[in-house]
This record gives C-alpha cells, structure tokens and sequence, in this order.
C-alpha cells in the first residue's frame, strides 16, 4: 500500500512536465488543457509560428522547436552550439531563422531548416558585428536581409547561394526591409533608400536629418518613417518626393498601421497617435500612463493598445476617445489577439485575460506558474502561448 501511494504521488509530480494536465486550478475558465509541454529551460520574448499543423519556436539558447499542433508532442528539434535564435519563419516547408554566436565578437547567421524532419539545409554568414539582426523578408524565393557592415543581402531561398548585395555608406537602422511592386525599401542612420529588388540598382536616395525608424511602411505608394528628431516622414515611392512631415513630440522607431487613410502610430514614449494619410494632419493623440510596447491593432474601428502602465486600452479610431481600459497585475509587452469581439491579452503577471472587446469586461482569465512572454495566437478554437519557464501551452476553448 505505500508503494502504491509513493507511486501515485510520483506521477502528480511528473505529469504536468509533459501535456495533458495542469497543477494550477483554473476552474472558471471555460477552457480545457489541451496539452502542455516543457521544451526549453527558458523563453524570452518569444514569437511563435502556427504553420501546417505544426508550432515552431525560437528565441530560446541554442535550440529551434518543432511541435505538433494537435498532441503537443515534439516532433524535431534544431541544435546549434553557442547559437541564440531569433524568431522564425516558415515558408515553403523552409523555417527561415536568425542565430548570433556571441564572443570577442558577435557573428550572425542566416538558418534555413527542412518545416518537415528539422534537418538543416544551408547556412549563410551576415558577418560581424555587436548589432543585433532581425528577420528576413522573404518574397518570391529571395531572402533580402540586413547583415553587417552596413550590407543588404539578397539570397536564394532555396540554395542559401548570395544573389547580390548592396552597401550603404551608413550604418542601416532597418530590422527587416519593406518590399513592395519588386522594390525594397530600407533605412539607415541618415537615409532612406529604394532599391530594385531584381539586380540592387539604386532607384532614389532621400537624406533626413536625423536616424531614421526600424520599421518603415509601404502604402498605396507612400513611405512612412518615423525618425529620432520626433517626426513621422511621408514619401513618394515613385518620385522620391516628400508628401509631408508631422511633429510626434519624441523620436519614433514604431512600425505603423494604415487603416481607412489614417495612419496609426506609437511614439518611443506613452503616446498612441492618428495621422491623415492625405495631408498629415494630426487627428488626434491618445496618452497611455507609461511606456508603450505591444504592437497596437485596430480592429472594427477600434484601436487597442498595450502599456507599461499594466493596461489595456480601446480606443475610438476615428474620435481618439477612451472607450475601456482594463488593468491587469503586469505589464502588457507581447502582442494580444482579437478574435470575434473577444481580446486575449498576455501578462507579465502569469495570467492569459480575455475581454470583451465592446465593452472591457474580464470573462475570464487563466492563470500559468510562470510570466507569460509570448504573442498570444488563436487558432482554429484554441489558444496557444509560451511561459518563461519554457512551456508551450495549447487551450482548447469550450463550446
């Protein structure tokens, strides 16, 4: 009879290390566990990738994860020694990926993965340097990606072979370069330039004052780009002209969101802004209580915005008027989802929270033993995430 105990204790201990069950009571939750399993020792501002029935995982030392939609079960894993992953991509059947081997000197690489048996199929040198490099741009079987040295690559998807390069005379700011009509656009410390994707012929050079943004934006033939002088940039694609510039009040190095011609866009601060596309005019500003660092969304003219202040805020898109603001226990920092007037929002406070996205009311949230630092992804009525402690959990909402 004691050996039987000692055994039945033993497993309620080992189980939860796999999937199936949780030891945190989430009773209210109209959710079931689907599964849960620990991958990795550790996840930091992770971005996982749903793709064919498969989960794949970066953002962890040394490894690359591939699990299977359905059981929550490992079905390869990548190694590389001394190499830490960024997020992937996966396309083609390829997971495209970002590794720094960090010494003296930090060397990048660019990894290209069989999405099937985890086999690696080649891998491409970006160089050395102690920037840091983000991810790839990968349209119609080229890769344009930033390396080092103020060098923009072109490489075959398939063969990892480099198609050309084109070098700046300052040191690129972009994280990954916009591509758009076969023209990529990408900027640097004092510059934005437009590039024909086919064969790297400079097309226009624009010189601004000051450091450009990290993340410049394509749209119905405009470029927008925030700068470090506290402006917001408008380009003409086609003439290289400047349609208008707009004071933001501080530097700016955000990605933005186009929506209706009004350009929606965070500062390097608490302020959440709406911009006219047709004249630039300022339609209004919203003021968060601290830092903004989850990408912002709009969804059926609302706008949602995560905070530093530990809130989450809806926002009229055309008005700028606070509709709800709801507070959690932490910060806001990774991307939420909104799924059918419903917000999943992860927090810094080891709770999933969902909300009605009309009127800002909790229906109910679930608890984790550890932060949560990932985007939160709803598919096909389950909602998958990662822990710090290197969990992937899969949610499997009740109908």
């Amino acid at each position: 009879m004691k050996k039987l105990l000692l055994a039945v204790i033993a497993l309620s201990l080992v189980t939860p290390l796999f999937f199936g069950c949780d030891r945190i009571t989430n009773i209210k939750s109209p959710v079931k566990l689907k599964w849960r399993n620990k991958v990795a020792s550790l996840f930091i501002n992770c971005y996982p990738v749903v793709m064919n029935g498969v989960i794949y995982v970066g953002n962890s030392p040394y490894y690359i994860y591939a699990i299977d939609k359905e059981t929550g079960k490992l079905k390869w894993e990548f190694y590389e020694d001394e190499i830490s992953f960024d997020s992937p991509k996966v396309v083609n059947d390829v997971v495209y990926v970002v590794g720094s081997r960090r010494g003296a000197q930090v060397k990048h690489y660019l990894y290209a993965i069989n999405a099937t048996s985890g086999k690696l199929k080649w891998r491409f040198c970006l160089g050395v340097s102690g920037m840091h490099y983000y991810s790839p741009a990968i349209v119609n079987g080229i890769i344009y990606i930033i390396g080092a040295n103020y060098y923009l690559y072109a490489v075959d998807a398939n063969s990892g072979e480099s198609l050309w390069y084109f070098k700046t005379e300052d040191a690129i700011t972009s994280s990954t370069p916009a591509v758009v009509d076969g023209v990529l656009y990408i900027v640097s410390e004092n510059h934005l330039f437009v590039i024909d994707a086919n064969n790297r012929e400079l097309k226009r050079r624009f010189k601004v004052r000051k450091p450009l943004s990290v993340f410049p934006s394509v749209v119905k033939g405009v470029v927008y780009v925030g700068s470090l002088d506290g402006y917001l940039y408008a380009i003409d694609t086609y003439g290289g002209e400047q349609r208008w510039y707009v004071k933001m009040g501080s530097f700016n190095v955000s990605s933005s969101i186009v929506d209706n011609d009004v350009l929606y866009i965070k500062d390097g601060r608490k302020y959440f802004f709406a911009i006219d596309t047709n004249n630039g005019e300022l339609k209004w500003r919203f003021k968060t209580g601290s830092y903004i660092a989850a990408t912002p969304t709009v969804v059926d003219g609302v706008a949602y915005v995560g905070s530093f202040d530990n809130c989450l805020y809806a926002i009229d898109a055309d008005t700028g008027e606070l509709k709800w603001r709801f507070e959690t226990g932490g910060v806001i920092f990774y991307s939420f989802s909104v799924v059918d007037g419903i917000v999943y929002v992860g927090s810094r406070d080891k709770n999933l929270y969902v909300v009605d996205a009309n009127s800002g009311e909790l229906i109910w949230k679930y608890s984790t033993e550890y932060s949560i630092t990932s985007n939160i992804i709803v598919d096909d009525g389950v909602i998958y995430f990662v822990t710090e402690d290197g969990y992937v959990y899969a949610l499997k909402i009740k109908k």
